[in-house]
This record gives C-alpha cells, structure tokens and sequence, in this order.
C-alpha cells in the first residue's frame, strides 16, 4: 500500500465570472482528474466523470465516486475507510491553516498523514467539501494516547463541570452522549440529545461545549430539510441546533420526520431520484420537549435551570490547546479500539422499555464495558423512563386503554357503547387537568386503527363492542403493553392503603397488580333493627288484615249477584 501526496483543487475556490458555478465545478474537478492521471498514468472515462446535480444543497457536496478506464484503479472520495488489511483513514486538518482536509492513516504499526492512499488497486481521496463546511466543523488535528474511556469520560465531565451547573448524573449523562457520537458506525440507535430550560440557562453554552467535544460537529441555529440531509450525507456530522422551536409548519414536520428517521439505522430519505442516509447523532436546544410524542420518545432530554454559583464565560478561542488535545485523545480512543468494540447487551437494562433499551445500549456502546458507568447510565435512564410514562399518560391511544380497562372492571359482561368509552376517556382526561373533548368517533377510530378492537352495530346504540372473554384478554394485554396496572386505575386513597380493589383472574395472569391487595367483598344478609323490626312485623299484620276483609267482601258481594 503507498501513501500519496497530491494537493487535490478545492471546489469553489476560484470563480469567473464569466461562467456559471457548475461550469466552474465540472472544470476544477477535470483539473483535479488530469493530476491523478499524472501521478499514475491512468486515463479517465468523460463519460462517467459527472458532477451529481441533486441534492448538491447550501453548498454542501455528497461524497462522489469517479470512476476510471483502469480495470484495477478507482477513485473512492471518502470521510472514513476500513482498508483490507485493517487499518483505518480518518478525516484530520491542518494544524497550522485549519483550512485544509488530510486522511490520517491509522494501523497498528502507527499513523502518517497523507492526502490521497493508495491500497488494493483503488484511490482513495477525502471528499470535496465546502470552504465554508470545512471552516466551521470540528476535526481533530492528530492523535495523541488517550487511555481508557473511564480516563477520557472524567475529563470530559471535568471540562463541562468548569462551565456548567449541573448535578453530577446529568453531567454524566452529556460526557456518555459526547463519547457515542465518536462510535456511529457500531449503533443501531442514534441517540438524540434534547436540551430544555428557559432563557439565560446555559444551553448555548453547552451547545458550544458539544461543539468542541463530539465527533465532527456543526452548530446551526437554522437549518433547512434539504441542508439537514445534505449534510448527513457529505461528511456524517454531529448536528448541533440551538434554539430550535419546531412548530406545526411544513418545513418543522419535515424537519422532526428527518430526525426521527436519522434515529434509526438503514432509514433512508430519497430526494430528486437520490437516496441519502441521514442517520447520525443530534443535540436541540430549545425551551419545550417536542410535542411529536414519535419523535420525544427517540430522545433523551436534559433539563437546565439558571446557575446557582458563578461561572466563567466558555471562549472556545482561549482553550484551543485544550480542545485540540481533547478531540485528539478521543480520536485514538475511537481508532484504538475500532476493531473490539461492540453494542453491549446490558443485562441490568432488562427492565427498561424496548426503545429506552435501544438508547441505553447506544450510549454504553464507547464505554467498553465499564460496568459501574453502565450501572450509572441505567440508572439515569430509568429516571427518564419515569417521566416518559407520566407524558405518555396523556397520549390518546394509551387514555383509551386505560378507559377500556376501567370499563372491563366496571362492567364485565354484556354490551359496551363507543360513546359509553367516549365518556370514560372525557372522565380521564378532565381529572388530568384536559378539556376531554373526544369524540365518539375518534375513539371509534382510535379503537379500530390503533388498538385492534374491532366493534359493530349494536342497534339504536350505535356501534360498541360485545364483551367477551375474547375482548377482556385482548383489553389486559393492551394495559400489559401500555403499562396500565391496577395502581394506575384504582382509587387513590386505596391504592396509598395497599387496596387494589376487586380480584381479577386476567389481572393476575397478566401481572397487572402492582403489588397490591385485592379482596373480595360478598354481599352481606341485610339486618333490620329491632325496633323497626317490630314496626314491620305490625304493618305486615295490618296488611294482612286488610287483604282479609278484601277478601270476604268480595265473597259476599259475589254470593249477592247470584
């Protein structure tokens, strides 16, 4: 394998005015081939020599390919590589302009920098990026030992403890998320890092912070969708947003359906014929949680209230020294351990919810099996877990549930109404502070859309639901899925005695008791005082009297008649 040193041309550095932009790009791109082909006596095919027009947004290129007439050599623009015999290219810059992007060439015998790397008959070169991209995102200058990730998670957190005030779980919880973003490749779940707090909180500055630690990370205070997957497909940055208050336009659902989708592995997006991967690790800053219950669920939310004591001003400038050691530390952990490192099982998790899981084990992922920060990162996470639920509660799907689980208790047998569940959903919701404005056809909706409950027409009724042991199962498994137990459910001052109320069998089968005791109450033989016994007993002797004289008068009136 030989290392190459050739000044590839940037795109857009030079412009005439004279000729459009993209003649200038096709005409700097041809200049940059013609240096290949004198390097290594290769010619290039014009034909497959393109410049690709879609999705080339705000000035950000997705990485291109080029092809030569070689049948051993090609020409691989790229933002990182595996090469066949293990070792690895990362995207570093120039020390001294910071205007420049070099590989560094990772293997286990060391690292050299080089602009272009030959290796198994292919060329590879870093991607054509932007001026403007490459002033504004965050490269490592080289690669300096690092040791372990318990070292580099202390001096992360110590950093951040410098300029910000925060309790030490919460702190713990940004160095994991900052020690992810340098592992993307090995995640099934791009963590999504949510920032909350009023004015004046702080959350700039720890945006500014990320900036400086995360892998590649670009701060934006607006960005468009075609600059957001434009982005994610040129270089696979951390994005940072600051003041980010999605609204119900257009754009912001456009926007929030990116992240959601940029969360999960293998989703993709597909714009003007082009398919980009827009997956990759984000933080937001804003003052609310998101109100797209899909997208807040995928997220993990950091809140931030004014300090308590004084701090000193974050100026980037001023820690260059330290900053530049940092990401070059972080950089030779990610190296060092690319090839051992795996998404953990986290057996402790067991407990959490299938998507909390999926977040757990992403950010465990840099830890390297350090079990006692696992145990603190589950920890938090079960704390965030908690106040998921209690947002959860208020999602039309789970307050359905919950009604049709009061209902199966109320009434176990016979008919139920979709306006009688109607009414329980209102019931609920009014006594969590909501209007309960659901009407009987969005529940009905709800029902057959969401819940799988099929209902029919029951007459005058309208349409409603036939109980049946069928239907009861199918209502304790939603409540089993939701969470919903009896504690949920029961009356407060009850549930606070330990009381859970009537015994269920299918509560019992499902685990839906929550611990508490359940008693059967048997209708007792009612018991008259004596007092009014004695009253009853005259009255029923009067009466009696009475039905007698009725009765031989009616004898003798009929006697008479004959």
């Amino acid at each position: 394998m030989d290392s190459i040193r050739i000044s590839f041309p940037r795109l857009n550095e030079v412009a005439t005015p004279a000729r459009s932009a993209k003649t200038d790009q096709i005409a700097e791109l041809s200049a940059a081939v013609k240096l290949v082909e004198a390097a290594e006596g290769i010619s290039c095919d014009r034909n497959r020599n393109k410049l690709c027009r879609d999705g080339a947004t705000d000035g950000v290129k997705a990485p291109k390919r080029i092809s030569v007439k070689s049948p051993d050599t090609d020409v691989y623009p790229t933002d990182f590589e595996v090469l066949g015999d293990g070792s690895l290219l990362e995207l570093v810059t120039d020390h001294q302009t910071r205007r420049e992007v070099q590989f560094l060439h990772w293997s286990d015998s060391g690292f050299q920098f080089a602009e272009r790397v030959k290796c198994g008959g292919k060329i590879f070169t870093p991607p054509a990026l932007h001026p403007s991209l490459i002033r504004v995102v965050q490269l490592p200058t080289g690669t300096r030992p690092s040791g372990d990730s318990r070292h580099m998670f202390d001096r992360i957190a110590d950093l951040l403890k410098e300029f910000l005030d925060l309790p030490e779980r919460t702190l713990a919880l940004i160095a994991t998320f900052i020690l992810s973003t340098w592992f993307p490749e090995f995640l099934t779940t791009a963590p999504i890092l949510w920032i909350t707090g009023p004015p004046m909180s702080g959350k700039t500055t720890l945006l500014t912070l990320l900036n400086c630690l995360c892998r590649r990370p670009i701060l934006l205070t607006d960005v468009t969708p075609a600059a957001f997957y434009a982005l994610r497909d040129a270089l696979r940055p951390t994005l940072l947003v600051d003041e980010s208050e999605l609204s119900n336009s257009t754009s912001d659902r456009r926007i929030m359906s990116l992240i959601r989708a940029g969360s999960t592995r293998g989703v993709h997006v597909v714009r003007h014929q082009r398919i980009f991967d827009c997956f990759g690790p984000i933080a937001i800053a804003a003052r609310l949680r998101p109100q797209d219950e899909a997208l807040a669920s995928r997220a993990v939310f950091v809140t931030m209230l004014p300090a308590r004591r004084s701090l000193r001003p974050f100026n980037p400038e001023l820690l260059r020294d330290r900053i530049d050691d940092l990401q070059s530390q972080l950089l030779n952990l990610r190296l060092a351990n690319y090839h051992q490192v795996r998404e953990p099982e986290l057996p402790g998790a067991s407990d959490l919810n299938p998507r909390m899981l999926q977040i757990a084990r992403a950010l465990a992922t840099p830890l390297l099996n350090d079990k006692s920060l696992e145990e603190q990162l589950i920890d938090s996470l079960r704390e965030q877990e908690q106040e998921a639920d209690c947002v959860r509660c208020d999602q039309p799907e789970y307050v359905v549930a919950e009604a049709l689980f009061n209902l199966s208790h109320k009434q176990p047998a016979g008919e139920v109404g979709v306006q009688n569940i109607a009414n329980e959903v209102n019931r609920l919701l009014v006594e969590r502070g909501d209007d309960g404005s659901f009407k009987p056809r969005r529940v009905g909706e709800i029902l057959r859309g969401s819940l799988g409950i099929r209902t029919e027409r029951l007459g005058s009724w309208g349409r409603g639901v036939r109980i049946s042991h069928q239907y009861l199962r199918q209502v304790h498994e939603l409540a089993q899925r939701f969470g919903i137990t009896r504690r949920d459910t029961g009356n407060w001052l009850a549930v606070k005695a330990g009381y859970g109320g009537e015994p269920c069998e299918l509560c019992t089968e499902f685990d839906l008791g929550a611990g508490l005791r359940f008693v059967g109450i048997k209708p007792r033989k009612r018991t008259t005082p004596r007092l009014f016994q004695q009253r009853d007993e005259r009255l029923d002797e009067r009466e009696q009297a009475q039905n007698a004289v009725s009765h031989s008068g009616a004898e003798i009136g009929s006697e008479q008649s004959r």
